[in-house]
């Protein structure tokens, strides 16, 4: 979680909701924000707005420091270092097939190394047995993001995808287990519940730290994750295409789900 409030979020109508909505659940929740009452989780219209900016709907408003609160430290959040921090004018400008394609090149990349798999890495410009010889799988994943995102960019967009192919890595390289077999739906599906997770976590980072754990980062990605969840996200094998677009395909069914044209 962040230390300060430096960012205010990305100015447009669908970030103010974003937050207004989040600042809502910590008033629901008793958080100092307001008085306590009943609990009240975090819905589907609360990702609506989520997905809006996603596809870039933002304000022309200069949005200020981009990503600047959120304190990156530990596990995979290593392999973010060194982008995201810098001025972000123009506001928030996303890309959801550009946050797809560096998901797709982290799984692709994560699972290849996890196999062995050379020559899906040398194509991705990776050597297997450079990772190896790291003996660090958090370095390994800081190459992996280096990889999907390319060079650090001082955007609150940069920042966020890095985040998400950070927890991408961490899943595949570190936390599943892929003796059994590829989860590939389940994989595409966590990446974009990541995708949806490191965007509210960016947009109302200084909102969730004053509701003093009212609404926490695990709840936002719980939330992520139940709706995603709801997706299909099959994919015909296992390169950065297609789980690039198994992931721009089941936006598009959460897009029908959240109601958004």
């Amino acid at each position: 979680m962040g230390t300060s409030g430096a960012w205010g979020g990305s100015g447009s109508a669908a970030a103010k909701s974003l937050r207004d909505t989040m600042a809502h659940q910590g008033n629901a929740t008793g958080s100092p924000l307001g008085t306590a009452g009943e609990p009240a989780g975090i819905t589907a219209d609360d990702l609506r707005d989520a997905v809006r900016l996603l596809d870039g709907q933002t304000s022309s408003k200069s949005s200020g420091p981009a990503g600047g609160s959120r304190v990156v430290a530990g596990n995979a959040r290593r392999a973010t270092r060194g982008g995201g921090s810098g001025a972000g004018g123009g506001g928030a400008q996303r890309s959801s097939a550009r946050t797809a394609r560096s998901a797709g090149r982290a799984i692709a990349g994560s699972i290849a190394y996890r196999v062995g798999d050379r020559s899906t890495l040398n194509r991705l410009g990776l050597d297997f047995d450079e990772l190896a010889r790291l003996g660090d799988p958090f370095e390994v994943i800081r190459r992996i993001v280096d990889m999907a995102c390319g060079s650090a960019q001082s955007t609150i967009e940069d920042h966020e995808r890095r985040l998400m192919a950070a927890d991408v890595g961490e899943r595949l390289v570190v936390d599943l287990d892929l003796n059994a077999g590829i989860p590939t739906q389940e994989i595409a599906g966590f990446a974009l519940s990541a995708i949806i997770s490191e965007l509210i976590l960016s947009e109302c980072d200084d909102i969730l730290l004053k509701s003093d754990g009212a609404v926490t980062e695990q709840d936002v990605r719980d939330a992520a994750a139940e709706i995603v969840d709801q997706g299909d996200f099959s994919t015909p094998g296992l390169t950065e295409s297609d789980f690039s677009s198994a992931i721009e395909t089941g936006l598009d069914r959460l897009r029908t789900i959240l109601g958004i044209d």
